[in-house]
């Protein structure tokens, strides 16, 4: 290559905010607030041309590509806040508005010599872009009423509208309420000194998501397309409508109810509490899946069904304030259940984004199980001989012969010994899309934490540590190594591939083309997510003020050296490079599949902190 590809990257970003406040009284104020963000990027990819013994670059090829986005809110607040007798009460009116625009121009075009670089000139020229406006309006309101400080009420309405929806359902209301017992503060308690702070507490409430594109609900047109006339004999540039509009697309409401209590003992040395949550969300926003038979590219978005989220939230924690050894200890631990409780009796399955993950389903969300579990088939060992298969074949011919399936044989055509045997959930002695079930799922049984924080003389230290158990993660990492689809980047497990020498093994064996699909989607790829992380440990030295004085004469008023290390130790039996798995871009139906993301880096951080 005669040059080399280079990149030019500029970026201008703006964030501000300026607010006036009003006071009418001691109790009633207003306050204005306007803030703003501006961000202008621009991208210039210059590719020359070039001609080497593999590979040719006809022309100099030049893009740039600028992007604007600005967001701007502008908020104005009323408050009433006043005490009187043992009563105390505060309340807020809010309205305002939020606009975001986004904007996107490409430009392309082609030269025949590497002299030049600015589009000016070019041949080939091409130019794209888009933009991207929304808007929501909120009305809010919302009162907190004390008495005695032991009894607690608060009330909450909100009033959205959002330009993403259809006319006629942009707007939601969604309410709140919350009352609070300080039971500790009653005059039967005062004689309980173990009982430093016992409060109980509920609460019920509406949010709503508008989690969706600027134009969900439109249909809209595409223009990278030819129009065909004449049995393809002359072609001409084409529009087409891309997804099927939605006027009756509008908000999803999660409705949510919380019960608990909060305890303090021995002077509020030991702490707990406990809350059991229900959510439920109506109005799901989901893509339906439509057949490409319709010519569509994107699926619209619909609300569709609800779903239903339990649990528990339960936190620990000893507090040691006094002596040359301090230290705090919390622990907390989680548990949620989750149920898809309607989809009007359909389903919605995801795939992967590319071929190289197996193909087919990855997950699925159905009534009655949780939302996008892992679907695929189960594994029934290793087929060790051609007898095996014949047999199971031969059961599948006497099903066909009675009318009982319409495919006469048990797996693939090509399936040989050293091929992966597939369960027959259904029992009809053929191995088909009917045979998938659930094999899994990402929402772990319970997660937990534990943070510690503690001082000895001029020593501090913290640390946090986090972890899930019972999760699984489809391992794409896995079937990228081990499924033995491309002839490149294999795990070292395939050596242990089955032949007719090497038959104890679950390494199904090595083929071209993959005949029997062993790497379609199937519990050979799910795997125990549960991992413990130390995902931060700080340790540091405070420099004493007489040293300090000595040293400096005052003029350094506090040093302290330090440490951090973050993601020090994971303890897990994944396969993969994390078991921290997130959903890969804005697919919010693939949680928990590992497509090989990056793992999280651990870090060393080495600091000095001085105040003059």
């Amino acid at each position: 290559m005669a040059e080399q590809d280079k990149d030019i990257y500029k970026r201008a970003n703006i964030i501000g905010n300026a607010f006036a406040e009003l006071s009418f009284t001691d109790w009633l104020k207003f306050k204005s607030v306007f803030g703003m963000e501006y961000t202008s990027d621009q991208t210039i990819i210059d590719s020359p041309k070039y001609k080497d013994d593999y590979n040719e670059r006809v022309n100099h090829e030049l893009e740039d590509n600028r992007f604007k986005f600005y967001s701007r809110i502008y908020t104005n607040q009323l408050t009433f806040d006043k005490s009187f007798n043992q009563h105390e009460i505060n309340a807020v009116a809010v309205v305002e508005e939020q606009i975001t625009t986004g904007s996107r121009l490409i430009g392309r075009g082609e030269h025949e010599t590497n002299l030049l670089n600015q589009l000016d000139g070019t041949i080939n020229q091409s130019v794209a872009g888009n933009l991207n406006e929304t808007t929501l309006i909120s009305y809010t309101g919302r009162v907190n009423y004390s008495f005695a400080d032991k009894y607690l009420l608060s009330a909450s309405f909100r009033r959205d509208g959002s330009s993403k929806f259809a006319p006629g359902n942009k707007w939601g209301n969604f309410p709140g309420a919350s009352i609070g017992w300080v039971v500790s503060k009653e005059s039967f308690m005062q004689d309980i000194d173990l009982i430093s702070n016992l409060k109980l507490r509920a609460s019920y409430g509406k949010v709503g998501n508008n989690a969706l594109g600027a134009y969900d609900w439109q249909s809209t047109i595409n223009q990278n397309t030819w129009a065909v006339f004449n049995s393809n004999a002359e072609s001409n540039p084409g529009a087409y409508y891309g997804t099927l509009p939605n006027e009756d697309l509008e908000w999803e409401i999660t409705t949510m109810q919380n019960f608990g209590f909060d305890l303090s003992l021995l002077n509020y040395s030991v702490t707990f509490s406990a809350e059991y949550f229900k959510r439920e969300v109506d109005n799901l926003l989901l893509q339906k899946n439509l057949p490409a038979s319709l010519g569509y590219i994107d699926n619209p978005w619909t609300n569709v069904g609800a779903m239903e989220n339990s649990g528990l939230e339960l936190s620990a924690g000893y507090h040691k304030r006094a002596g040359e050894f301090q230290f705090s200890v919390t622990a907390n631990l989680g548990t949620i259940n989750n149920e898809v409780t309607d989809l009007d009796g359909k389903v919605y399955d995801q795939v992967a984004v590319t071929g190289d993950y197996g193909g087919g389903t990855i997950t699925r969300t159905q009534e009655g199980e949780p939302v996008q579990g892992f679907y695929g088939y189960k594994v029934d060992g290793i087929f060790q001989s051609q007898s095996e298969i014949n047999a199971l074949n031969q059961t599948a011919l006497q099903q066909f012969n009675q009318g009982n399936v319409t495919k006469q044989v048990y797996q693939n055509e090509g399936t040989s010994p050293g091929d992966i045997k597939f369960k027959d959930l259904d029992g009809n002695g053929v191995i088909n899309e009917d045979d998938r079930t659930v094999i899994g799922n990402f929402l772990p049984d319970f997660s937990y934490g534990l943070n510690f924080s503690g001082s000895y003389k001029n020593f501090d230290i913290s640390m946090q540590v986090q972890g899930v158990y019972g999760n699984d993660i489809y391992s794409g990492t896995k079937v990228l190594t081990q499924g033995m689809m491309r002839l490149f980047n294999s795990d070292v497990a395939v050596l242990d591939a089955w032949t007719p020498s090497n038959t104890n093994t679950h390494i199904p064996r090595a083929v071209n083309a993959d005949p029997n699909n062993n790497a379609r989607t199937s519990d050979r790829f799910i795997e125990d997510g549960s991992y413990m992380r130390i995902k931060n440990l700080t340790i540091g030295y405070n420099f004493s003020d007489n040293l300090l004085s000595g040293i400096s004469g005052n003029s350094i008023k506090g040093l302290k050296l330090y440490v951090t290390a973050q993601n020090l130790l994971t303890l897990t039996d994944y396969y993969g490079y994390d078991p921290e798995i997130a959903h890969r871009g804005d697919n919010n139906m693939l949680n928990g599949a590992d497509f090989g993301q990056y793992p999280q880096p651990r870090t060393f951080l080495f600091g000095v902190k001085a105040t003059f």
